[in-house]
């Protein structure tokens, strides 16, 4: 046992307990696989009492948790200020605390190294002078491009889309240049910022997502003849690009899929009260909200949908169905990053009728489906654990560490 283990520092603009939503199970992946070989310190802001004073669970991955309040009514009074006096993107205002950065400067000496957990927390290193390192997850430019490229984008959305993509791509330049590492989810996110990086960048690294097997075990149903045919959506609806797959699927392609079966449109995950009531208004949609277990509140589904139009990075709700044994259908850019095969691992729709064919086909041909579904779980066992996925990004801060001893 090693005593003398490196310490790591780790900054979160969100508690990241509990492990539910993409950014959250990836920082908490990556922290549980450098814990193998390092002391880790977790310093979040929190938006709420409950999760300031919320017990710690005992997995082993911190070895200590420091929390700092942060209210929302202050981060809109952060992001207002920004807009007008500022040319710093609005999420990154949205987590400014004098707090937070007060409590950085006095644990930050204290480490051999510090991770920030996405730009937002990057502000809060400009005048540090130590080995710092940035999970990125996914270029938010790139992102948030293509939200503003929406024909049906309108309004106020649109606009702050516009605005705020505008000063995102030059923020996350300059956080590539500060930064001894960074880190992204995908080789598109990759290129995307190195092409539009004015000065030339060679500290971006691409390191993957995984899936927890033991949380997703296979558990193919196929379909049969005059029952419900159960479709599913897996996502965080708090977030507008997996609010906007699931509607455009429940007012696109759910009325022809209707049209042939007896179906209902599942949709699970965390969703706020509106996005909760405008969807639960549209035909043969059921939301089942935030669970307790994902596996098991889909188990008996027939299919797993992913009709993403926008977003960027690697959608974790892919990997899902695939471990589960859920024939999926996904959008060109849901298999973004994904080294899945069309037809061998899953099935590839953009337009609404596409999908209703891609429905059609998994419905009628259970041999080849099956034999798809198995293919699936077979890559995510050999390629997706987050050991494997994360091993570039371990060895990559391993190196940083080993340089300052």
């Amino acid at each position: 046992m090693n005593v003398n283990k490196k310490k790591i520092l780790v900054l979160t603009s969100r508690y990241p307990y509990p492990v539910i939503g993409g950014d959250r199970l990836r920082i908490y992946n990556q922290c549980r696989e450098l814990s193998k070989y390092f002391d880790l310190t977790l310093l979040s802001l929190c938006e709420t009492n409950d999760e300031l004073n919320a017990v710690l669970p005992n997995d082993g991955v911190f070895k200590r948790v420091e929390r700092i309040l942060l209210p929302k009514f202050k981060s809109y009074l952060n992001s207002l200020i920004v807009l007008f006096f500022s040319k710093t993107p609005l999420q990154v205002a949205y987590y400014k605390s004098h707090n937070f950065k007060i409590k950085v400067d006095e644990e930050a000496a204290k480490h051999d190294l510090v991770l920030c957990h996405l730009i937002r927390t990057s502000e809060y290193l400009s005048d540090f002078n130590g080995v710092k390192v940035v999970e990125m997850t996914d270029a938010i430019s790139l992102n948030y491009k293509r939200v503003k490229e929406l024909k049906d984008l309108k309004g106020i959305k649109s606009w702050i889309y516009r605005f705020e993509q505008k000063r995102l791509i030059s923020y996350e330049c300059k956080v590539i240049e500060s930064f001894d590492l960074c880190s992204v989810i995908s080789p598109i996110d990759h290129d995307y910022l190195k092409d539009h990086c004015e000065k030339s960048v060679s500290n971006i690294i691409v390191s993957g997502n995984g899936v927890d097997l033991s949380n997703f075990p296979f558990q193919y149903h196929a379909y049969q003849q005059n029952r419900v045919l159960r479709i599913v959506f897996i996502g965080n609806m708090s977030s507008f690009q997996n609010f906007d797959a699931a509607y455009w699927f429940a007012k696109k392609v759910l009325p022809l899929i209707a049209s042939d079966y007896p179906v209902v449109f599942e949709v699970v995950g965390r969703i706020p009260q509106d996005s909760h009531a405008i969807l639960s208004k549209l035909d043969n949609v059921k939301v089942l909200g935030g669970v307790d277990n994902v596996a098991a509140a889909v188990n008996g589904a027939h299919i797993g949908v992913c009709p993403m139009r926008i977003g960027a990075g690697v959608q974790n709700k892919v990997l899902e169905y695939m471990a589960l044994g859920l024939p999926c259908i996904t959008t060109s850019l849901g298999l973004e990053g994904i080294k899945a095969e069309p037809k061998n691992h899953l099935l590839v729709a953009d337009t609404p009728k596409q999908f209703y064919k891609k429905v059609t086909d998994i419905v009628k041909n259970v041999q080849s489906t099956h034999v798809m579904v198995l293919s699936a779980r077979k890559l995510i066992v050999l390629r997706y654990s987050w050991e494997s996925q994360q091993a570039s990004f371990v060895n990559a801060v391993s190196g940083l560490v080993e340089q300052t001893s």
